[in-house]
């Protein structure tokens, strides 16, 4: 039987390596991709399943407030969603959200690279919640190695990785170049370009392949604290 879903964006998991060098932010849902932020993309699709609870988890702080929500919904199952990930395929993940609805035991998107959990009851995902190792995808992997993988994940894309991260923000503007980072066969470069009173700084990235005239830009806001 299917149930109504509730979907936690989970934005806790900071940024490391070259992409918090490129990006600047803390977190990944913060980050500005053609005027809307990664973390607002991926609510505003998880909205278009119908009866879907959403709640966005900045900090630990709002736990438990996630927890008298889930007071009000007993009967749903829940989808943590990392915010390491991306939508490639927006289609593919509503398909894959409204088989959410009828599992009936954990299930995860990629053991290897956690993106998602799902989780068929509010009980399971209290316990969850609960768990040390839930704030941070790459701390799942041991704990959830024998647990079913729900299928097809490949709409999702996890831009912790470098490579990915260059991949999924190659764009539709123009850049100039700064500081550049090379990776295989992409080149990135970051430039600062002015900086608003309201939205804080905005970057350029471009990203190019070796051997190619060819380039290909994306823009990253850098939100003001």
């Amino acid at each position: 039987m299917a149930k109504q879903l509730v979907f936690v964006y989970d934005n806790r998991a900071p940024l490391e390596g070259a992409v918090k060098t490129i990006v600047g932010l803390s977190n990944y849902g913060d980050i500005v991709y053609r005027r809307h932020s990664v973390a607002e993309r991926a609510l505003e699709v998880a909205a278009r399943v119908n009866g879907v609870v959403l709640f966005r988890l900045d900090s630990d702080d709002q736990t438990d407030d996630l927890l008298k929500l889930l007071e009000e919904h007993e009967d749903r199952a829940v989808v943590h969603f990392y915010s390491s990930t991306v939508i490639s395929d927006e289609k593919s993940f509503t398909t894959l959200l409204a088989k959410c609805a009828f599992v009936n035991e954990t299930m995860i998107a990629d053991r290897r690279e956690p993106r998602m959990v799902v989780l068929s009851s509010v009980a399971d995902y209290r316990l969850f919640l609960a768990a040390r190792s839930h704030s941070e995808p790459k701390k799942l992997k041991d704990e959830f190695a024998d647990t079913p993988e729900i299928e097809p994940h490949d709409c999702l894309v996890s831009i912790s990785r470098y490579e990915n991260f260059l991949q999924f923000f190659s764009g539709a503007f123009d850049a100039r170049h700064f500081n550049s980072f090379d990776i295989d066969d992409y080149t990135v470069t970051k430039t600062f370009c002015r900086q608003e009173q309201d939205e804080g700084r905005v970057y350029l990235l471009s990203v190019s392949s070796r051997g190619s005239e060819d380039l290909v830009c994306t823009a990253v806001r850098i939100q003001r604290r």
